[in-house]
């Protein structure tokens, strides 16, 4: 079980039991680092890898994550010389802009700081003290946002290791492999940039890692983490921050590739090569086979697509929408066209040799995938060597277009569509099938041309599709079309006494465009938000003879506890009871 900030954990898949953290807390973290939480800061990956033909390593990945804008946002107010420049800019503009902010606006503020904990004020007095000055600023004078931008701008650049500021920080990035026992191996990465090796610093997020047989794959991948996401209450502050901060994905891909070999026990760092694509990356698949050191990495390009923005309530629709109910989901779709994508790649000489992209009206909004063979040691199959075709679902050119990422993305360097062309396919999904989710599947067989298959199916108005899943045909070949395609589908359209509008619908992999060969649905399903699914052809629990490698609960957070207060200590010891024999 995973996901982007936090621990893998292993679960009883018979019986849902959470059974034990890949690692330790103090394997993940520096026990002194930001140690003011019980649970500390940890970001991952939400896709680790494992290998499919030895059945052996699983890795995942640690990374600094949001902590460069967050100490960034301290350092650039800890300069008296850019605050009060950017005071003076506040209070000189005119004085009838309406600065849409409560009277009591500073007192608001310096309650969130007083209600945190004594060692957060500590740590973050001059940033207190900086806020308290800004917010005092905008109630005399408001319309900042272009001034404090161009500070933001020229704000010299901050250098995170080491102590800054009472805050222990390692930026670093790192390599975690685990087989199954208490322990872990840990490397940090360093890449070659040229003649130079760096230290691997992410300014997004790894939300997923490749393997191959003889290589690691890493990406910034195109969802980023911004400081301005952690704020949401009061709005208007929110809303503040969200301008002076906000930013768009970047707009190109940045590969890391760590040779296996060259994990070893002897060494704590590993050298990665390095290489830059045009256009953003969210997932991607990288075929088992690597041959004379060339891999094979399908990716999907989020071309102007933000799947880190959500709506808010002081957000503003581009085209005629009511807001009213949508608080907290997505941010709209992309503002440009998507595409799946194909690059064969040297290692050594860390060089695309061939790189292809295919778009159509299939690939508005790419967003989650499936292949066969993706769970194949599962079931006791020989993992597939390559990708020979690729499934996606695009949640579509949608109408819910927001004016804070239309701006983000105004001057996308690599636009296809214009914005204007984009709104109008949005505005009329009745009239264009593009405009709405997809399920269509991608030809990557290698020596083959990359293109998109035409048997793809167009969802009807209103209604979304989530949880793409290949599952084998029983006696089938095992060939990469030779299954069904499962999709969660729900929709607004319910039927009394037999579907709620949330179903499970069926496709032949090999004849999408059919439509689905079965739908299931029941008066009491009622789905939640869900993304990646996994399919298993039996359920059994782990093998009792495991059950010495669970890392007890009590012991793993001992560190983080011994130190906090007694009504912390009493909460921990009601936590504790639930996960020790009675």
């Amino acid at each position: 079980m995973t996901w982007d900030v936090g621990r893998p954990y292993e679960i009883d898949p018979f019986t849902l039991d959470l059974r034990t953290p890949i690692g330790r807390l103090d394997d993940w973290i520096d026990p002194d680092d930001l140690a003011i939480w019980p649970f500390p800061f940890i970001f991952s990956t939400a896709h680790p890898v494992f290998d499919p033909v030895t059945r052996q390593d699983f890795y995942t990945v640690q990374y600094a994550g949001l902590s460069e804008n967050a100490l960034n946002l301290i350092h650039f107010h800890s300069s008296n010389e850019t605050q009060d420049e950017m005071e003076s800019h506040l209070r000189k503009l005119d004085e009838h802009e309406n600065s849409e902010m409560p009277e009591n606006g500073l007192e608001l503020v310096t309650s969130i700081f007083r209600n945190l904990g004594r060692d957060v004020r500590r740590t973050l007095d001059h940033l207190k003290e900086s806020v308290e000055n800004i917010v005092d600023a905008l109630e005399h004078r408001t319309g900042a946002t272009d001034k404090i931008n161009d500070l933001l701008k020229r704000r010299p650049p901050v250098e995170t290791d080491g102590d800054f500021y009472g805050i222990r920080k390692d930026d670093s990035t790192y390599i975690i492999r685990w087989n199954g026992t208490q322990e872990v191996l840990k490397w940090k990465v360093e890449y070659q940039d040229g003649e130079e090796v760096k230290a691997l610093k992410i300014e997004q997020t790894i939300h997923q890692m490749g393997l191959s047989a003889d290589y690691i794959v890493l990406i910034d991948t195109a969802f980023k983490l911004n400081f301005d996401g952690v704020f949401y209450n009061p709005a208007w502050l929110a809303k503040k921050i969200r301008q002076w901060f906000g930013k768009p994905q970047l707009s190109y891909t940045k590969l890391y590739i760590i040779r296996r070999k060259d994990l070893t026990e002897e060494v704590s760092t590993v050298v990665a090569k390095h290489l830059i694509i045009p256009r953003e990356t969210g997932h991607y698949l990288v075929n088992y086979d690597n041959p004379n050191g060339q891999i094979t990495i399908n990716v999907a390009h989020m071309c102007g697509s933000d799947s880190a923005e959500w709506l808010r309530e002081f957000d503003k629709p581009v085209l005629p929408l009511d807001l009213d109910g949508y608080n907290g989901t997505l941010a709209g779709g992309p503002t440009d066209i998507n595409y799946a994508g194909r690059y064969v790649i040297d290692v050594e000489e860390a060089v695309v040799i061939k790189g292809d992209r295919v778009s159509g009206p299939q690939t508005w909004g790419l967003a989650l995938y499936t292949a066969a063979g993706s769970f194949a040691a599962m079931w006791d199959q020989a993992a597939p060597r390559s990708i020979d075709d690729l499934y996606w679902i695009a949640w579509g050119c949608t109408n819910l277009q927001t004016e804070f990422v239309a701006n983000l993305y105004a001057d996308y360097p690599h636009r296809t569509v214009p914005f204007a062309e984009v709104l109008k396919l949005a505005s009329d999904p009745e009239n264009n099938p593009e405009a709405r989710p997809s399920l269509f599947r991608v030809k990557t067989k290698p020596d083959t041309d990359l293109q998109i298959a035409p048997d793809f199916y167009s969802f009807p108005v209103k209604h979304t599709v989530n949880s793409p899943q290949f599952i084998p045909r029983a006696g089938g070949t095992g060939g990469s079309t030779d299954g069904y395609i499962v999709c969660i589908v729900v929709s607004d359209q319910p039927t009394a006494g037999i579907s709620t509008g949330d179903e499970i619908w069926v496709f032949k992999a090999d004849d999408l465009h059919a439509g689905p060969i079965c739908k299931l649905a029941h008066p009491d399903l009622n789905f939640g938000f869900t993304l990646h699914t996994a399919w298993m052809p039996k359920i059994q629990s782990i093998d009792a003879a495991q059950l010495n490698n669970i890392i007890p609960v009590r012991e793993d957070f001992a560190n983080r506890v011994a130190d906090k207060s007694e009504t912390i200590k009493n909460l921990f010891e009601e936590i504790y009871k639930n996960f020790e024999s009675t």
